[in-house]
Order: structure tokens, then sequence, then C-alpha cells
């Protein structure tokens, strides 16, 4: 049976003022995730699908889950990928707290060049650009307050 999580997120839609003082309250809309997919938040921008290939295929060799990766999906910043049953049963958020160590994020680094921002369970994100960001502006304050030029 397929795990679906579903959160609630609060949009406040509309609010009407009507002669006797009422209120809309905010609407609410359901968001499903898929839970057997893990996402991956990259610094590095991902050139063109084959590039995503090679780092899942080497997530799937890192972590002995060859073969157990499937339903790839690549975007610029981003890759995401299903976790099918395996006999080790790890799930995705055993992949993802894998990919979170900072051991697992350097011996990433150090194979493929690729810096890992965040791993996380699901198949949608919601935005990773502002991470990105994030991180480009701690480097650059870091660079400035030790007086080097980038």
């Amino acid at each position: 049976m397929k795990l679906k999580v579903y959160a609630l997120v609060f949009l406040l839609i509309s609010c009407t003022f009507a002669d006797d003082e009422t209120t809309e309250l905010a609407k609410h809309k359901i968001i499903s995730v898929d839970t057997e997919y893990v996402h991956i938040i990259l610094k590095n921008p991902i050139d063109n699908w084959k590039d995503g290939a090679r780092i899942v295929q080497a997530l799937g060799e890192m972590l002995n889950l060859q073969n157990f990766f499937t339903h790839m999906r690549v975007d610029r910043h981003e890759v995401s990928f299903r976790v099918e049953q395996n006999p080790e049963k790890n799930t995705a958020l055993d992949v993802a707290k894998s990919i979170n160590d900072s051991r697992f994020k350097n011996n990433l680094s150090r194979r493929l060049g690729v810096l890992v921002l965040r791993a996380g369970v699901g198949d949608k994100v919601k935005d990773y650009e502002n991470d990105i960001n994030d991180n480009q502006e701690l480097s650059r304050t870091f660079l400035d307050s030790n007086g080097i030029q980038d």
C-alpha cells in the first residue's frame, strides 16, 4: 500500500466583510507528498539529465542500494528518486538521513564534486532556491569577513 502524507497548508483566500460583520476565514488546501521518494538539493547546478543520473547511481553504490532507486527526476539544483523495496528494508527516510550525514556529504563531494545542501523525504520541494541563495550569501559573508576576494 502506498504511503501518503497529507499536510494542511492554510491559504488565506479571501476575507470578506458583510453587513453583519461576518468574515470568511482562511480556506485550506491539501498537498500530497509521496514519502517513497527522496529529494536532494545541490549547491552545484546540474547541467543535464545524464549528470543527475550519475549522482543517483553513485548514491545507490555508496548506500549499497544499486537498482533500488527508480523514477528519477532531475532539475537545475535538485534530483529526486523513488526508493523501492529492498532487502535491507531501507526507506526514503533512511536514505535521506544517510545523505544528510556530513561524512556522507563530504565523501560524495570528493567522489563527484557536488555539494549537497540537504536531502529530504518526498517527491516535491517547496523552495530550494532560498537554500541556494542563503548558502551563497553565507559564503560571501565569510569571504568578506576574512578579507578574501572571490
